[in-house]
């Protein structure tokens, strides 16, 4: 499945350094970043549908990984409490009136996992090394 040929392609001088030459006059430092629609004009994106649906699912599970490891410890026990109380049923209605509360954090959490996931975008922080 071919994507086509861009109309205005960079061209490549040399190897070792990599050395680009880009055709156009007053673009910025980097032309490519600066107008990608004009360096991009003649390519015709393909989106691998199956593909996209297995990162997702993936990027779902390390989401969920990065987030709940640590806090599942204490979230775990407050939530099997609160579903041991007499009323469950109040408890579930509370959690769905409260949704604009939870809502847009999952929203992101799904934005998130269409694109690509690391644990610095969630707000953990990872070890250095030593």
């Amino acid at each position: 499945m071919g994507s086509g040929m861009p109309n205005h392609p960079t061209r490549k001088l040399n190897d070792y350094p990599a050395i680009y030459e880009f055709a156009a006059k007053n673009m910025g430092t980097y032309p490519p970043w600066f107008d990608p629609t004009y360096w991009y004009q003649g390519v015709t994106p393909h989106p691998n549908w199956k593909l996209q649906a297995k990162i997702f699912v993936a990027n779902l599970i390390l989401e969920f990984r990065i987030i709940g490891a640590p806090s599942a410890v204490f979230i775990g026990p407050v939530i099997v409490l609160a579903m041991l109380g007499n009323d469950c049923g109040r408890w579930i209605k509370s959690f769905r009136k409260l949704w604009h509360i939870w809502a847009p954090g999952l929203i992101a959490l799904l934005m998130f996992a269409l694109v690509y996931v690391e644990s610095r975008f969630l707000g953990k922080r990872t070890p250095s090394p030593s």
